[in-house]
């Protein structure tokens, strides 16, 4: 299934879900108007915590959407508690995100190493939204597509396998880094770190989609367009890296919690090459859009 949080008055958004038909089904408003479950969940994260039976009752709701008739669907729709996905306002999936992490990691021949930096969460941001960029007119904005896994349990010095068992649902972020020209280049990690914090600097989404449903990220292969007009493709994970290695490894270092997220921008060394995350240049004004076939799209909108 894809998870959604849905904008709206309160706070923390409402969690929907995304149908095969490209609509979104308010799961807060939906037991009310569907009669085969009483079960309300306040986030998509309380979905993830709930395991298995958290999937069974998002399941449950819409296969009574499916069983219903024409007139009773207009009447949801009336009601907005089911919407065409092109007129849903959307948050990010994870509306206040815990624990962001990036990781940067790379392979020596069997050895994982992982360098890793914290990603504010006040810099999430949903499909089609408006990325300020910051005001200095000699900045270089550079964009990183990126893959991440979302935790639906709390996880800490866990094995590989454990690891993998806590992975929940996958998402897209699109990751913005500015690169000032006028800087002094030994500003080092810090710097690196520093230049990818600013507000809406990490969309996300449009949607989370579990684990069941993406059972073999490494052949997920992203689209970049910048104003309609192609510009890169590729892999988003090299073959060789493993999310679930990527997070044992991690949880040796850090404690996850539900909801938390591990992105993976990989950097994969051997003997013979180096590979890279896709990484495309962008200035104000700029529309730039990520598609994963079949999967989702995720775009945002560039001013300054």
């Amino acid at each position: 299934m894809k998870l959604v949080t849905i904008d709206g008055r309160e706070v923390a958004g409402r969690p929907g879900v995304l149908l095969d038909s490209n609509q979104v089904l308010d799961l807060s408003a939906a037991p009310s108007t569907l009669s085969e479950s009483q079960w309300i969940p306040y986030s998509v994260v309380s979905i993830l915590a709930a395991g298995e039976s958290g999937a069974e009752n998002v399941n449950r709701l819409v296969q009574a959407l499916d069983s219903i008739d024409a007139a009773e669907k207009a009447a949801l729709a009336e009601q907005h508690v089911l919407v065409p996905l092109a007129e849903a306002s959307l948050m990010s999936p994870l509306r206040r995100p815990g624990l962001m992490l990036i990781s940067l990691s790379a392979t020596t021949g069997e050895a994982l190493r992982n360098r890793v930096f914290i990603k504010s969460p006040n810099s999430a941001a949903g499909n089609n939204a408006t990325v300020r960029l910051p005001k200095s007119q000699r900045s270089q904005i550079v964009a990183t597509p990126l893959l991440a896994a979302i935790l639906g349990r709390p996880l800490h010095e866990a094995s590989e396998q454990e690891a993998e068992e806590a992975i929940a649902a996958y998402t897209l972020i699109i990751e913005f880094e500015t690169v000032d020209l006028d800087a002094d280049t030994g500003a080092g990690w810090r710097g690196y770190v520093e230049s990818k914090q600013f507000p809406e600097s990490c969309p996300m989404g449009p949607a989370m989609v579990t684990v069941d449903e993406l059972p073999d990220p490494a052949h997920i292969q992203a689209a970049v367009s910048i104003n309609g007009v192609a510009t890169a493709n590729g892999p988003l994970l090299h073959s060789s890296i493993s999310p679930a290695a990527v997070v044992a490894d991690l949880s040796s270092r850090y404690g996850f919690s539900t909801g938390d997220l591990v992105a993976f921008g990989t950097r994969v060394i051997d003997d013979s090459s180096q590979e890279v995350p896709l990484r495309v240049a962008v200035q104000p004004g700029d529309e730039l859009s990520v598609d994963l076939p079949g999967i989702m799209s995720l775009s945002s909108h560039l001013a300054v």
